[in-house]
């Protein structure tokens, strides 16, 4: 997924992430952990880039809620920010936004 990102194919990007993260549900089944929460931030990264800003929303919380229940109060996790900061930009942008206003909001510019 992230060699087709980079040259900006989103769609196989977009199969690469759903077939990496159908095998991590299947391998990890009910455990929760920070693998399986990146590779749902990059499946949700392409669903933002094609203009599917519902399912990349619901992608991200779904990871959020992931990396939140494997944060520790006393470490600093870097990808929980940039979970929080994705959401808060396609929230912006699904409420009317356009993608150039949301650019100070520093929408992520590449795969995790």
């Amino acid at each position: 997924g992230h060699v087709a990102c980079g040259r900006g194919d989103v769609v196989s990007a977009q199969d690469h992430y759903s077939l990496a993260l159908d095998i991590k549900r299947e391998v990890y089944g009910d455990q929760k952990n920070l693998d399986l929460a990146e590779t749902i931030n990059n499946l949700a990264y392409v669903h933002a880039l094609g203009g599917r800003y519902t399912e990349a929303i619901e992608l991200y919380e779904e990871s959020l809620s992931i990396q939140q229940s494997m944060h520790h109060a006393d470490t600093e996790f870097a990808g929980m920010e940039k979970t929080l900061r994705s959401l808060d930009v396609l929230h912006n942008m699904h409420n009317g936004l356009s993608f150039d206003e949301c650019l100070g909001e520093e929408m992520l510019d590449y795969c995790y």
